[in-house]
């Protein structure tokens, strides 16, 4: 009788133990989650302080994105372009 009370009591402190590491688990997922809310509201906060013009004319966060590409060079002629 005393090692089914021992074992009943084992069993029911395994379980609290597991529910304690489950509870655990849930409020840093929790927490996690807020983070990463708090994270996107942050660079949505920041675009839009920010804002980016797409028509092609101008954009903020690249600015040699828009520069007109150095112009190509015309081949030098050559000897067998002349014969």
């Amino acid at each position: 009788m005393a090692v089914d009370m021992c074992s009943e009591r084992v069993q029911k402190m395994s379980l609290l133990e597991e529910e304690r590491q489950r509870v655990a688990q849930l409020r840093k997922m929790q927490i996690e989650s807020e983070q990463f809310r708090y994270f996107e509201d942050q660079l949505r906060r920041q675009e839009l302080a920010m804002p980016e013009q797409t028509d092609g004319n101008h954009v903020r966060l690249d600015p040699n994105r828009n520069k007109p590409a150095a112009p190509v060079p015309k081949p030098a002629a050559t000897l067998a372009a002349v014969q």
